[in-house]
């Protein structure tokens, strides 16, 4: 059995009523495990575990400093769900129409300095290593849209300009109709999704993420359209530094992007001999 707590109820009620969140916290777990003897549920208490014990968190805090010794941990400006009344962020679950699920307060996109994890340096054995797992396979596959995965390809032509050879990798093309490709999205993200997270550069008029025809599921792209050339051209330059699902997502202008996003082998046969280098990379 395992207590999970020192979470926003938490937190809220030791503001509310002045008592340090070990007392209460401890007082319910206690009263929870002497429910669940009552009703005669078979667990193992000697396997019991607290996140709140300091024997157990120390472990985790620990793993962090692995994590941060080894490059894995960084810190970085995302947009996030900023709730003032809270004084803290909220996931996406936990805001109803512009609102705190706790309390009913209003609740902005703002950006934010948060540690991250680099999941997509280490997301192959992520997934690969699911399948030693003795889990059911929803949960697993859940675990697989949630480590998400995309493949796409980075093209440089050699052309002659005036006579002379150049070497030419993927121009940024002009931008149309304020429509943006991004990729490297989470397999899990939906639409309305993509379409908040995009709201921190500007209002959107559209958002579209690609699915697997078979699963319905996200193949890990889609398609932006702004309001204004400005949201446009600020979501293009946050490129690389902005951050979906705990990834690094990559945003273009959709012309180009249309042609060879997340699709590495027709590229190869559009680029064909013409092609100086392909580069086909993993998100």
């Amino acid at each position: 059995m395992g207590w999970d707590a020192f979470g926003l109820p938490a937190e809220q009620y030791a503001i509310q009523t002045g008592t340090h969140p070990a007392v209460t916290t401890e007082k319910n777990i206690n009263r929870f495990r002497e429910q669940l003897q009552a009703l005669g549920f078979s667990y193992d208490w000697k396997r019991e575990v607290s996140t709140t014990d300091e024997n157990y968190y120390k472990w985790t805090q620990w793993i962090f400093l692995q994590l941060l010794e080894k490059d894995l941990a960084y810190q970085a400006e995302v947009p996030v769900n900023w709730c003032p009344a809270l004084g803290t962020v909220l996931a996406n679950e936990e805001v109803i129409d512009g609102k705190s699920e706790r309390g009913d307060h209003p609740v902005f996109r703002k950006n934010l300095k948060q540690w991250m994890l680099k999941i997509t340096a280490y997301a192959d054995r992520l997934i690969d290593d699911l399948d030693d797992l003795d889990w059911p396979d929803s949960v697993k596959e859940m675990q697989r849209n949630w480590i998400g995965k995309s493949q796409g390809a980075e093209v440089a032509f050699k052309i002659k300009l005036g006579g002379a050879a150049a070497a030419a990798a993927a121009p940024a093309p002009e931008i149309e109709d304020g429509k943006v490709f991004v990729g490297g999205l989470p397999w899990a993200m939906t639409e309305q999704d993509l379409k908040d997270e995009m709201g921190a550069f500007g209002e959107v008029s559209s958002a579209k993420v690609v699915t697997n025809r078979e699963t319905g599921r996200s193949k890990g792209y889609g398609f932006v359209e702004f309001k204004t050339l400005a949201a446009t051209e600020k979501a293009i330059a946050a490129s690389g530094s902005m951050q979906l699902g705990g990834r690094a997502v990559t945003i273009n202008a959709a012309k180009r992007s249309e042609r060879y996003a997340a699709q590495p082998d027709a590229a190869k046969k559009v680029a064909g001999a013409a092609a100086d280098e392909i580069r086909v990379f993993t998100t």
